[in-house]
């Protein structure tokens, strides 16, 4: 896998990673601190702030990755979501935020008309649902309209469907988003989807593709082709499906969808 799919996925469980330090930072002994730095007893708050600490220049993370330090972009998008959820870090979220706004095409590829290899339909939902999360405008977010951009990119055909080949476009399904490469961005897609109307909204066949990906067992695969083997299922995947399923069950069906049973 190259760099650049790397650090696509690089962010993918910042904000699990969230949760997981507000839990030890709850159980944890209190560390004597400088007196101007803000203390809280709320494991969470902690969790979140430390994560903003982590923010080169206040404004986004960086990684590693064999050898190389690169911009992090969907970690930083997973940061200022988890702060977010937190309410915590307001300033913070605004620069990154403007920062993610600054980098957007950088992180997309949405300017790539060539089709190949992006633009990356993970990486779009990811900025559209921080858009959403921020109180911006996810139409004309650093000069994208997102929601449309998902909406045209939607795979109508399937086409290297394993996206092994990065140099032309992965289409996994008639419905998936495009050039997605694990069903995490699949979820984001839809969660961005269900919570806005129009001609934006989830379609039947974007629907269909995203409930295929669930196992027999209930969990949802890491693979982006339909589950049929429980096995498969990722509890990581899975959590992230959840927020989507929400979504979607707190939208009106479409009469398609009703006649399927969705």
């Amino acid at each position: 896998m190259s760099a650049r799919h790397h650090l696509l996925r690089s962010g993918a469980a910042a904000i699990a990673t969230i949760a997981t330090l507000a839990l030890l930072l709850g159980t944890t002994s209190a560390v004597a601190a400088a007196p101007a730095t803000p203390t809280t007893s709320d494991p969470a708050a902690a969790a979140a702030g430390w994560l903003a600490r982590q923010l080169v220049d206040g404004t986004h993370l960086r990684t590693t990755y064999a050898g190389t330090t690169y911009d992090d972009y969907g970690g930083t998008a997973d940061a200022v979501l988890g702060m977010s959820t937190a309410k915590v870090g307001g300033s913070t979220i605004s620069a990154a935020t403007a920062w993610l706004a600054k980098n957007a095409d950088a992180y997309t590829s949405l300017s790539d008309t060539s089709g190949a290899p992006g633009p990356y339909d993970g990486s779009v939902a990811k900025l559209a649902l921080v858009a959403l999360v921020t109180g911006q405008d996810p139409t004309d977010f650093g000069g994208f309209n997102l929601l449309k951009a998902l909406h045209d990119d939607q795979c109508t055909t399937t086409s290297n469907a394993d996206g092994s080949d990065f140099t032309k476009p992965a289409c996994p399904a008639p419905g998936a988003a495009s050039n997605i490469y694990s069903s995490v961005s699949e979820s984001l897609a839809i969660l961005v989807q269900a919570r806005v109307s129009g001609a934006n909204a989830p379609s039947s066949d974007a629907v269909t593709y995203f409930l295929s990906l669930q196992c027999p067992n209930g969990g949802f695969t890491g693979l982006t082709s339909a589950c049929t083997t429980d096995s498969d299922a990722s509890a990581d995947e899975t959590a992230y499906a959840v927020m989507a399923l929400q979504a979607l069950g707190s939208r009106q069906a479409s009469p398609q969808e009703r006649k399927s049973g969705v």
